[in-house]
């Protein structure tokens, strides 16, 4: 076989398996991009959790939920899984992280802090009213 041959049949083949390989990270990635699906899983663990508003991550695996009684709820993709969680009032602290689209939120226990960043600082500022407001009214009860 010609050496020229031999080479353009290694590039279309390292071509295919990369185009395969892309394709698969986008089909596992993809259940994280869909915010029909993230409303859906929460409102299978937690049915009557009536939910108001969605806030997502920049990168699409985190929605916060602004639930009707005043509480958030948590939604993180974790592979091709999701862990589900309503925060408890009066157990995590807000913090803006560098810029205004940057939160640090801490959860407190073994979940520790955790860095979130958002696409418009609208959405932090949203997000941070959110858990402030949610702690407030708890501690009036």
């Amino acid at each position: 076989m010609d050496p020229a041959a031999l080479i353009f049949v290694l590039v279309v083949a390292a071509a295919a398996i990369a185009a395969i390989a892309l394709r698969k990270i986008k089909r596992r990635d993809s259940r994280s991009e869909d915010p029909g699906d993230v409303l859906v899983q929460f409102g299978s663990n937690f049915p009557d959790a009536a939910v108001r508003d969605v806030v997502r991550t920049r990168d699409g695996r985190t929605s916060f939920l602004r639930l009707a009684d005043g509480r958030t709820g948590v939604v993180e993709a974790i592979g091709r899984r999701y862990e589900m969680r309503i925060l408890q009032p009066l157990t995590r602290h807000v913090a803006e992280a560098g810029d205004e689209r940057t939160l640090t939120i801490d959860f407190g226990g073994p979940k520790g802090s955790r860095l979130y960043a958002f696409s418009r600082p609208e959405d932090a500022a949203e997000l941070s009213l959110w858990l402030c407001t949610a702690m407030t009214v708890a501690g009036r009860e």
